[in-house]
């Protein structure tokens, strides 16, 4: 077991090195939960990460943006598209449940009725991954998993993951832990990554999964 949780923190530092970790959560302000999604690992082991960084966690409301301020784009994402339950976004930020009910008020997101709608992500999930080609289910691990599949198959065709991160309208460090998520899902390399001189190219796994997902109607 600790040999494992070892591996899993060397694999951590090489994917999401301190400067990518600063990126997204100082500068890009993510959550550790959002963070936790782009990359597959752990909260717990990104707290280890951030131990090890010297980063310290924001703990409350008072270190979000600005003075506990829940802004409308992050809680759609969350309560609408992830569907989260209110008292699991409240525990993260710090807030009352009732606090992130009246935020949802505010910024006019309807509410679910209780009991309901929080626990159907995983189903989706395997429904999903039931209609989905072989070659590409181990890579179903989440309601991003599509997010991550399209996002490869259009960087495929750039010369480096710079500029297929520009032309795609997101930052380098977010396209290469979603590949990098993908790999590890998928258990092969989708890539040769661009050298002095050369362009980055497809693995030949890689261009059986461009294939596929080419093929699939747009999840995003």
């Amino acid at each position: 077991m600790a040999r494992a949780t070892g591996r899993t923190r060397f694999k951590a530092r090489q994917e999401v090195p301190k400067e990518i970790f600063t990126r997204l959560y100082l500068d890009e302000y993510h959550s550790l939960q959002r963070i936790a999604d782009l990359t597959g690992f752990s909260r717990n082991v990104l707290t280890e990460l951030a131990r090890e960084y010297g980063i310290a966690l924001r703990e409350g409301p008072q270190d979000y943006t600005p003075r506990g301020t829940i802004e409308r784009e992050w809680l759609v994402e969350q309560y609408v598209v992830r569907r989260r339950t209110l008292p699991d976004l409240a525990q993260e930020t710090g807030m009352s449940t009732a606090n992130m009910a009246r935020w949802a008020h505010t910024h006019k997101i309807p509410l679910r009725p209780r009991g309901g709608g929080s626990h159907d992500i995983a189903l989706r999930v395997t429904e999903q991954a039931a209609r989905t080609p072989a070659i590409l289910r181990k890579a179903l691990t989440s309601t991003y998993a599509w997010q991550r599949l399209e996002r490869f198959a259009a960087a495929a065709s750039y010369r480096t993951i710079g500029e297929a991160a520009q032309a795609l309208g997101i930052n380098q460090p977010t396209l290469v832990i979603q590949i990098n998520r993908l790999e590890r899902d998928l258990g092969k390399a989708l890539l040769e990554r661009a050298e002095r001189g050369r362009a980055m190219k497809l693995s030949p796994f890689g261009k059986k999964v461009v294939a596929v997902v080419s093929t699939r109607p747009c999840q995003l």
